[in-house]
């Protein structure tokens, strides 16, 4: 032919560009903002043609909030499956990737995994390879089936006028993709320069590429929306899942909330039940008698303040009307006495009034606190930690004369001597050496120098700024700041010019650190764990020793009993009845009317026996007397157990059991000091006075 019509080439199948690219803009509407794969999406946007490593991209979810991970492995791994099954993204290099639409650098191939626009490449090559065939077949098919097999030519007549010459003498243009042929005069073209060059196809094959571009188009088309409709189903997905994570975090925090309530309401209600168990054991801890006591107390005092109510009525209605000038009359004298009557009940019930004690200050309380700490600690440990044994009043004299003897130098080696040692056991290197040195040289001239090194060093970590602590009473000081200052003033002055409150202070401070070492906290575990084994041991003693009295004193009794029915001269069991006891016992109910006559005379032989009490034989009242002594030796035999072990738990025990103890359930000790006239209340809640 002349040449065929410029129209529409159709695409070569298998080229890049066959399968339409996704353009930036789709790509992130189509991806949800706040989702993983939208997160990398703007992290290799914002990379760059490049794009980004995976470290980058790790780095960068993290930043943003969206996604972190515990291990880097899976934080790679799922970046790259992600990358991997998304064709937007390419793999530029080894854990490289960048956005398809911006990038480039080549694809390099993942010999791990291919990807997914790979996998979906060449499925599409071979489909539209398959469909060439198929339609090339067709082709020849279509032109060898009027010849036989052979390719068909084209045909000479023109399908518009139906001839093959015009009269006009028109030349025929052959179609290059169908064997048509038309006359170029009945084409709508001016003459032969207005044919296009190369191929040209006739207007039923133009037509019909025309419909392939339509029906390409249409799939572009449908192909959007439906990416545009996973687009938006997949941010309504995300929206759908924030919206459950919202709701959720929002149930939470009711539902912590609610559960701190119950925890709250729990927490008061176990506190109720606490009080309520504390003031039952109380009130069971108070004896009955007392408790009736209490209660008869209460009724007479409202007897007696209706009885003086009365008495000052008839005594206002009476008033005296004769006698010596100033003498009450009955009524008065009356009320008087039932007033006086009523105000020594108000006390034995109210109680004595509370006594207005004059407060001391801090300052006079203070260190006499302190020294009755150290003498008590001297007291209870003393023996085994080889302290002095002084008293209060000793302790404070040595304090505000420090060069009055050696008790306050004596003290202050002692309890040196007792951390140095265990610094030696303790420590290691340097620390150990310099404590052994201090043990080596501690003497009476040296103590001084060797207090203030060890409490330098043993404070060394304590943030104690002596600005801060600068004119602040002693007794106010805690352990470590009385350290600090006492280390400082021993620099610039003797040891005995320090005051005596700093004395004492210092003194609680060094007790503190000795009940706090390890020696002796082992001490006080062994006598626990003695006290224990003490107190399981007396637990089966007690039980055994109630056991074996409650035989004895059975035995007495009933060794009184028959005593008693001798000497009163009941009547004797009969021996055909002694192995009776009941009617249905022995298979013999003829015995009952003898044994309830037996009874009833041996009852009356009792009651005449207890009248006549008094008479008694002395023969018959020396046995009595005897069975009593008995009964006094084995009481005493038990008091004398419970004193011997009192004495063996005194010897690992360091609190002793209290004085006494009221109605209103307060305990009384004494202070495990010599000074009298001191004693400790505590009351019922647990408080101390």
């Amino acid at each position: 032919g002349l040449g065929p019509k410029a129209g529409k080439g159709i695409p070569v199948v298998g080229h890049k560009d066959a399968l339409p690219q996704e353009s930036l803009e789709a790509t992130e509407a189509r991806l949800a903002p706040r989702s993983v794969k939208g997160g990398i999406f703007q992290a290799l946007k914002a990379a760059g043609p490049e794009g980004g490593s995976l470290a980058y991209i790790i780095q960068s979810l993290a930043d943003t909030g969206i996604k972190s991970w515990d291990e880097d492995r899976i934080a790679k791994s799922s970046i790259s499956s992600t990358c991997a099954h998304d064709p937007a993204f390419i793999r530029v290099g080894v854990g490289h990737f960048a956005l398809r639409a911006i990038s480039t650098r080549p694809e390099v191939a993942d010999r791990r995994n291919v990807s997914l626009n790979q996998k979906a490449a060449s499925t599409a090559a071979a489909v539209a390879a398959k469909q060439a065939e198929v339609l090339t077949r067709l082709a020849v098919e279509r032109g060898t089936s009027r010849t036989g097999g052979r390719p068909q030519a084209n045909s000479f007549r023109c399908p518009k006028c139906q001839r093959a010459i015009h009269p006009e003498g028109s030349p025929l243009v052959l179609c290059d993709a169908c064997p048509r042929a038309y006359h170029l005069i009945c084409m709508p073209y001016g003459g032969v320069g207005d044919l296009p060059l190369g191929r040209w196809h006739c207007p039923k094959c133009v037509e019909r590429e025309e419909a392939a571009d339509r029906k390409l188009a249409d799939f572009q088309a449908k192909q959007a929306e439906s990416l545009q409709r996973v687009a938006e189903l997949e941010k309504a997905r995300v929206e759908k899942q924030q919206k459950a994570a919202a709701e959720k975090e929002k149930r939470d925090a009711v539902r912590a909330e609610e559960q701190a309530e119950r925890l709250r309401a729990r927490a008061a209600e176990k506190e109720a039940q606490r009080e309520a168990r504390d003031a039952a054991r109380r009130a069971q801890k108070q004896p009955l008698d007392d408790f009736l006591a209490t209660q008869e107390e209460h009724r007479k005092l409202a007897r007696l303040e209706a009885a003086a109510e009365q008495a000052a009525q008839e005594a206002a209605a009476h008033p005296p009307t004769g006698g010596p000038a100033g003498a009450p009359s009955p009524g008065q004298a009356a009320s008087t006495a039932a007033e006086a009557a009523l105000a020594k009940q108000r006390l034995v019930v109210e109680g004595p009034a509370a006594v207005a004690l004059d407060a001391a200050p801090e300052e006079h309380w203070a260190p006499y606190a302190d020294a009755m700490a150290v003498v008590d600690f001297a007291r209870l440990f003393g023996s085994l930690l080889e302290l002095p044994t002084i008293s209060v009043q000793e302790l404070r004299t040595a304090a505000v004369w420090p060069l009055h003897g050696d008790t306050l130098p004596g003290l202050y080696q002692a309890l040196l001597r007792c951390l140095i040692q265990e610094q030696v056991s303790l420590l290691v290197g340097a620390p150990k050496s310099a404590a052994r040195r201090w043990a080596k040289v501690l003497s009476q001239a040296t103590w001084p120098e060797v207090l203030r090194r060890h409490l330098l060093t043993t404070r060394a970590g304590v943030a104690v700024p002596l600005a801060a602590v600068e004119g602040v009473p002693h007794h106010q000081l805690d352990d470590q700041a009385i350290a600090v200052v006492t280390a400082a003033d021993l620099l610039k002055t003797p040891w005995h010019s320090l005051g005596a409150t700093q004395h004492l202070r210092l003194l609680a401070a060094l007790v503190n650190d000795v009940a706090n070492s390890a020696p002796l906290r082992r001490t006080l575990a062994g006598r626990e764990a003695a006290l224990a084994s003490l107190s399981a041991d007396r637990q089966k003693e007690v039980a055994e020793e109630k056991k074996a009295a409650r035989e004895r004193l059975a035995a007495l009794r009933d060794e009184e009993r028959l005593i008693r029915e001798a000497a009163s001269g009941a009547p004797q069991l009969p021996p055909e009845l002694q192995e009776y006891r009941g009617a249905l016992v022995g298979g013999q109910p003829a015995y009952a009317a003898e044994y309830e006559a037996w009874l009833a005379a041996r009852a009356d032989a009792v009651v005449a026996s207890a009248a006549a009490a008094a008479d008694l034989p002395q023969e018959v009242q020396q046995q009595l007397d005897a069975l009593a002594e008995r009964r006094a030796a084995v009481e005493a035999e038990r008091r004398a157990g419970e004193a011997a072990h009192e004495e063996v738990v005194q010897q690992s025990a360091i609190r002793a059991e209290p004085l006494g103890r009221d109605r209103d359930d307060r305990h009384y000790w004494w202070r495990p000091s010599e000074d009298p006239g001191v004693i400790f209340v505590e009351d019922g809640s647990g408080g101390g006075g």
